[in-house]
């Protein structure tokens, strides 16, 4: 049974605790074990619900338009919050970690390596490692294409932002580490202090969606790697490439007010931790049709505008992720130079689970390796 919002002194409305909060740890176990589904949920508990990590409440906003009020349209009253206090203990005075005058000129200072001619030629570097993965595989095997698509990944990094790829030994261990520590930075960071503890996470079927990107594949390129010109060639690969960050997006997005704020009449003070889910947005029936399917159609021109807040896998406002266009390319070019040549067949059997990361990442994803021709 739903309770019915408290009105207090200011005539502004007090958000329901969601049930089920064992003393110490709060919501935080659910929050991590149950993250998708507890998440979705609070959209049947009113547009702004309260939770509690530990000790300390965290209001979760689950409209679309709130989510734009935090992002963009009152943007100057909110702050990063507690999971932007803890990543900057461990990682530093990167952008994901400050604020105000210092985070604009940090951002003033990066802006160059993300400009439109810099991505151009970012593309060219990264057709070589899309490449290797291609090249190095033979029919039949069995890989585990989480493992196999982070190196890559890190190589990307590494030739364009920087300039240079790694020594064997340096860049081996550089790859080794990044997934352990941002799984552990974002359960780190919803955890009560001395209480961060691994998930265990839900059974979950995992969607290949492979469909789509062969046919923008095969009408786009003809054995060869992939280059950000291929991006502007009908039919447009961006569907295919928006619909994956609507689908596996950044899992919580929080804030911190700096004022008083009333979203949606909704009392909540200055100092106070606010947040939202992107997943819970982006697999909204009322703005997304079938949300848990795949369908790159969704971005055609002839379907419904969605609202502001319900499509924000970049977050928004002036955090808005500076290297969302380059992340656009790097997908395009990585996914489909070997895509051009293999096709990947999930191991059947085996379970995937979705871990619980900065985004949503598959425990495992074991698949078997053809040429397209032995797939036809």
């Amino acid at each position: 049974m739903t309770r019915r919002p408290k009105t207090g002194h200011t005539g502004k409305t007090e958000p329901s605790t969601v049930p089920g909060r064992p003393p110490l740890l709060g919501h935080t176990a659910a929050l991590l074990r149950r993250h998708l589904a507890f998440r979705a949920d609070l959209r049947k508990r009113g547009p702004v619900a309260r939770i509690h990590l530990g000790p300390l409440p965290l209001h979760l906003v689950t409209a679309a338009e709130l989510a734009h009020q935090v992002l963009t349209g009152e943007t100057a009253k909110f702050d990063k919050g507690i999971s932007a206090d803890k990543l900057r203990r461990a990682f530093g005075n990167g952008l994901v970690g400050i604020n105000g005058d210092f985070h604009r000129r940090q951002r003033r200072m990066i802006r160059p390596a993300f400009h439109r001619r810099s991505r151009t030629r970012y593309s060219e570097t990264m057709t070589a490692p899309a490449a290797d993965v291609a090249n190095s595989r033979r029919d039949g095997q069995v890989l585990r294409l989480d493992r196999v698509v982070r190196d890559p990944a890190i190589s990307v990094v590494g030739r364009t932002v920087f300039s240079a790829d790694s020594e064997l030994a340096v860049s081996a261990e550089i790859r080794a580490h990044p997934p352990t520590s941002i799984r552990l930075g974002a359960v780190h960071a919803l955890s009560p202090a001395g209480l961060e503890k691994p998930p265990i996470p839900e059974n979950r079927r995992v969607d290949p969606a492979v469909a789509p990107v062969h046919r923008v594949v095969d009408d786009v390129l003809v054995d060869r790697a992939a280059t950000v010109d291929d991006l502007r060639r009908p039919p447009n690969p961006r569907r295919v490439i928006s619909e994956v960050p609507r689908r596996y997006p950044p899992w919580l997005v929080l804030r911190r007010t700096n004022t008083s704020v009333p979203p949606a009449g909704v009392r909540v003070p200055a100092g106070t931790e606010v947040g939202f889910s992107a997943h819970a947005l982006h697999h909204d029936p009322r703005h997304h049709d079938d949300p848990a399917r795949s369908d790159p159609d969704r971005r055609l021109p002839d379907r419904a505008a969605l609202p502001k807040g319900a499509y924000v896998p970049f977050a928004g406002g002036p955090h808005h992720c500076p290297g969302h266009a380059f992340a656009h390319i790097g997908i395009a070019v990585v996914a489909a130079t070997p895509a051009a040549r293999r096709r990947l067949v999930p191991v059947p059997g085996v379970p995937v689970r979705p871990g619980v990361t900065g985004l949503l990442d598959p425990n495992r994803l074991p698949m078997t390796v053809l040429s397209r021709r032995c797939a036809a």
